[in-house]
């Protein structure tokens, strides 16, 4: 097939500017218009000699100035193929005046012969133009070759890459290739990571059997080397985490001892990882550093995504956290974007962690660097609290289901930090402030990813998340704040007046329940609702002074008394402005109203109708009334 030049290639880059936008790997999604330029392509031989095969290495500038190189491998057939109607990228008219059907090459099976066989045979090629554009096969010394007869297809809904199973139905060695589709300079962890994990023996990765790599030109003009695909074994008859997670959660079923294994697999790689990849110690600056990076990613998802906007603030507070740490464990080669989906459970292997390429969204040279072993951790309690809330999408959360499923991911999150630790010998909750920041800096990333390629979980899933940190860190503060407010009023802290914050206590966000007197019975702290653990006392001189103040508040949801005295009991019956009241109960006779003893209702501020819920009355607000005439008929 000659080679596209001139009209030929104008062509085929107005063909792609138009097919890119398309595909769900496209990451110029919504940026305006794409112009697109192409190379030539090193060409791979179809042994028939009818499909031409070509590897492009596109590059695209987006209308915001942005760009990127994108790995386009294309069929070209002499006459459409009804088997490939899915994967048409267009038709184009050569110079010649012959017409070719191009098709999305990991689709044909044509290329993905020729491709099976370059890296079997360790073969290369290149452009035929002699530009600096060529592709190399690479087997890992003592893989068994693939047999390139094998058929293939193509798995579906991937974000960033396109794999292919490359397998007879009753193959005792399938093999994926996983292709990259935005391809940047430099080594790319999915290759080099579960490369030196296959030839450590580790059997908690899919044993690498090679891969591929090429030199294209990139945008600058410079030219640039790295990864393009990887070929690795295909565990047939394995599921995927993210599924059975779901339908545990679904089902009410516990999801622990899975958990449990998974962090404690978990653990056995980084183990592994650490004794064969470079690792070294936190050193003055990385905790600093690393708290400013993760302080720059907030600020551009911010940018990115406007609805976090509300939490910047608390969120800063949290990731700035990390700058008063005192040590960490050692820097080393993680998996970077560790979730359920990257896990396979297989009968004969147990877990099984994959795709060890990082954040695609992270630069390359960023996701090579040696990183937190926290990383994986954090992104692995974040994916069981999608699992559980994607199974519980549009409900409240006060609906059993959903209480159900927050009680599902706390069981999970235990029991996977719990098998993490047997196996490590450190507990991440040893290192909370850290596990906390990473837990949000995670939260950051999948709200930009999913604001990109899935809107409509932002709502339920990564903004849930900075949601409830922003909140908890808010309450905190608001704890604090009510704390140093009573001592300054000249009131002294009875009990409690702590925030928790040491061992296991500090992942999360944690107070003591606080008794607190203050001398003053108007103060305004016993007007304000606090939903907070802190209790108010002051002294009267009688229960005629004690109603009276507590009447003074806005509010009126519950009231509570102790005494032997009837005529008291009577006196405060009559007396108190609240709708629950509880005399003597001392499980709750102050401290707030127990739904299921009472009906429940409030007056004044904490309630509109006076009528309360499960009352008398309740009832008749789901009634309607009807007035009914009959004469002349007996009914």
């Amino acid at each position: 097939m000659a080679p596209w030049s001139g009209q030929g290639s104008a062509a085929l880059s107005t063909l792609l500017a138009g097919w890119l936008p398309e595909q769900r790997w496209f990451a110029a999604k919504g940026s305006g218009e794409v112009e697109v330029g192409t190379d030539c392509g090193p060409r791979l031989v179809d042994p028939a000699g009818r499909v031409g095969i070509r590897i492009h290495l596109v590059t695209s500038r987006s209308a915001d100035g942005s760009t990127g190189t994108y790995q386009v491998p294309l069929t070209y057939r002499p006459e459409p193929e009804p088997t490939l109607s899915g994967a048409l990228v267009g038709v184009l008219d050569r110079e010649d005046g012959e017409r070719r059907w191009v098709y999305d090459g990991p689709f044909d099976p044509v290329f993905v012969t020729a491709w099976t066989h370059l890296i079997a045979s360790g073969g290369e090629v290149s452009t035929d133009d002699g530009r600096p554009c060529r592709v190399r096969g690479v087997r890992l010394p003592g893989a068994q070759p693939p047999d390139t007869r094998r058929p293939g297809h193509v798995l579906h809904g991937e974000q960033s890459n396109t794999s292919v199973i490359v397998a007879e139905p009753d193959d005792p060695a399938p093999v994926i290739v996983k292709l990259f589709r935005r391809v940047q300079p430099g080594r790319n962890p999915d290759i080099v990571v579960p490369a030196a994990l296959t030839e450590a023996g580790c059997a908690r990765v899919p044993r690498q059997v090679g891969w591929v790599e090429g030199e294209w030109t990139e945008p600058d003009g410079s030219t640039a080397w790295g990864h393009l695909a990887s070929m690795a074994e295909f565990l047939r008859g394995s599921e995927d985490a993210w599924r059975m997670a779901c339908r545990a959660v679904t089902a009410d079923e516990p999801f622990r001892a899975e958990a449990e294994a998974l962090g404690a697999a978990t653990a056995e790689v980084h183990a592994t990882l650490a004794s064969v990849l470079p690792t070294r110690p936190v050193g003055p600056g990385d905790l600093a550093s690393t708290a400013a990076r993760l302080q720059q990613r907030l600020d551009w998802a911010v940018d990115a995504v406007p609805a976090l906007a509300p939490y910047r603030a608390a969120a800063r507070a949290a990731l700035a956290a990390v700058t008063e740490v005192g040590s960490a464990p050692d820097l080393q080669v993680v998996h970077g974007d560790l979730h359920l989906g990257q896990v396979l459970h297989s009968g004969s292997r147990g877990w099984v962690l994959l795709d060890f390429e990082g954040e695609p969204l992270r630069p390359l040279a960023e996701r090579n660097e040696p990183d937190l072993a926290l990383r994986d951790v954090a992104g692995m309690l974040r994916s069981f609290d999608y699992a559980a809330r994607h199974s519980v999408l549009g409900l409240p959360d006060d609906d059993p289901r959903a209480v159900a499923a927050a009680g599902w991911v706390a069981d999970c999150r235990t029991a996977f930090l719990a098998g993490y630790a047997a196996v490590s010998g450190r507990d991440p909750q040893q290192d909370a402030v850290l596990l906390r920041a990473l837990e949000l800096d995670k939260a950051v990333y999948e709200a930009v990813y999913e604001t990109r390629h899935r809107p409509d979980w932002i709502e339920v899933q990564p903004l849930r998340h900075f949601e409830r940190a922003a909140i908890h860190t808010r309450a905190v503060e608001s704890f604090e704040h009510y704390v140093e407010g009573i001592r300054a009023a000249g009131g002294e802290i009875l009990a409690g007046g702590a925030v928790l914050d040491q061992g296991e206590l500090a992942y999360g966000h944690y107070v003591q329940p606080t008794l607190a007197w203050l001398p003053d019975p108007h103060h305004p702290y016993f007007s304000e609702e606090m939903f907070l653990p802190i209790l108010l006392v002051s002294p009267v001189a009688d229960l005629e002074e004690a109603i009276e103040e507590s009447n003074r508040a806005p509010y009126g949801l519950t009231a509570g008394l102790f005494s032997d005295d009837a005529d008291e009991v009577r006196r405060f019956l009559d007396g108190i402005e609240a709708g629950v009241l509880y005399v003597n109960r001392k499980s709750g006779a102050t401290t707030g109203a127990w739904p299921g003893i009472n009906s429940f209702g409030g007056w004044k501020g904490s309630g509109g109708t006076g009528v309360a819920a499960l009352g008398p009355h309740y009832l008749l607000k789901f009634l309607r009334e009807q007035s009914r005439t009959v004469n002349g008929v007996e009914v």
